[in-house]
């Protein structure tokens, strides 16, 4: 995740927390009013100017894979700056970045270090930060989820702490636990970019998918650049709410500035298949097996364009047939269809050509004969 004071606390939702995940969220029909702005600056930044550009500068050297260097930085800002839950969140970001033979090191170095800070201090929001940062680097989903909650006694509008306890809800089936944290968290800030992306995530789960296509809107108003988000946002617009057009306008941008990625290819091509365009889809996959033209999923995909929409029996049978003959591929619907529905389609297909008094033609050899048969007219 991305992001003293002397203001009263609920201490009443301190007992509520112990018994139901949804104590942690007003109830339903109100809203949570915006955490106050001196909150989030404790929360988010360092004291000190000079502080906050050694963060950003953290910032900047793991965008740029440099774990290590941030690594130093972020342990130099901690002890001056317990509060600052960044700190902790970018830490976590680079144990992620580092070797896989130095994680559990640094982990332990990081959790000791933050034990050790915990114990100095009584300042209620320090602790609080304290133990979100204790649960970013625990072992157990028990432990974090108890460290969270222990965060959230000491002070319920740590909107960081929520986002977290809120996804631990999510990976754990709750979704309407899930739901209600994050509610209350993205309503505390705003802009808090995860909670928006996990509430898609958890509307998604439940089925709401007009409501997890503006959560995701929302993460990328907020996150514009994030292209796998991008791309499971068109794919959700096109999949479950079956709008080619708005689907498309995406995966196109993307597409125009990775060529090559087939995901997005195969992706696009089934927003043009929903608008009625299958002529455009057959030339985007043609131009797909240009430079893959043994990529399974692509002839999968072109085989079942010519065998439904275009009614293609020939186009169809010889591509399918091409696909047989290529590897098999560890994309699961492709292994399906390499395996289940291919095989009985092509039979069908030569009966159909048979009884029709046709001739059946021979299995291609060649991408080169395969694309002989493509040129052909109907």
């Amino acid at each position: 995740m991305d992001a003293s004071l002397n203001w009263p606390r609920a201490r009443a939702l301190v007992a509520l927390l112990a018994s139901s995940p949804l104590a942690l969220v007003p109830a339903c029909g109100t809203r949570t009013a915006p955490a106050k702005a001196d909150f989030v600056d404790v929360l988010e930044r360092p004291r000190s100017e000079e502080a906050r550009q050694e963060l950003d500068l953290a910032e900047r050297e793991l965008e740029s894979g440099e774990w290590k260097r941030a690594l130093e930085r972020l342990e130099v800002l901690c002890p001056e700056n317990a509060a600052c839950a960044r700190i902790a969140i970018l830490a976590r970001r680079a144990v992620t970045l580092a070797p896989t033979s130095e994680k559990a090191r640094l982990r332990k170095l990081i959790l000791d270090k933050v034990r050790d800070e915990a114990s100095k201090t009584g300042d209620t929001l320090e602790l609080a930060s304290l133990a979100f940062a204790e649960a970013l680097f625990v072992d157990t989903a028990r432990e974090e989820e108890q460290l969270l909650r222990r965060a959230l006694e000491l002070e319920p509008e740590h909107y960081y702490a929520l986002t977290k306890l809120g996804e631990r809800y999510w990976r754990r089936g709750e979704l309407e636990a899930a739901r209600a944290v994050l509610e209350k968290a993205v309503s505390l800030r705003r802009d808090l970019r995860e909670g928006w992306l996990l509430l898609g995530q958890v509307a998604q789960d439940r089925g709401l998918y007009k409501q997890a296509a503006g959560h995701l809107e929302t993460y990328l108003s907020l996150r514009p650049l994030d292209r796998q988000v991008q791309l499971a946002y068109a794919r959700l617009v096109a999949e479950q709410l079956r709008d080619g057009k708005r689907a498309e306008a995406i995966l196109a941008k993307l597409r125009l500035e990775d060529p090559g990625n087939v995901e997005v290819g195969l992706d696009l091509g089934f927003a043009l298949y929903l608008q009625g365009r299958h002529r455009e889809a057959e030339n985007l996959y043609h131009e797909m097996l240009d430079r893959r033209p043994r990529d399974v999923r692509v002839l999968l995909s072109l085989g079942n364009l010519y065998f439904g929409a275009l009614e293609e029996p020939v186009k169809a049978l010889q591509t399918y047939r091409w696909m047989l003959e290529q590897r098999a591929s560890d994309d699961v619907l492709a292994m399906l269809g390499q395996a289940l529905f291919v095989p009985a389609r092509i039979r069908n297909i030569e009966q159909e050509l048979s009884a029709k008094g046709k001739s059946l033609p021979a299995t291609p050899k060649s991408i080169e004969e395969l694309r002989a048969v493509w040129d052909t007219q109907g």
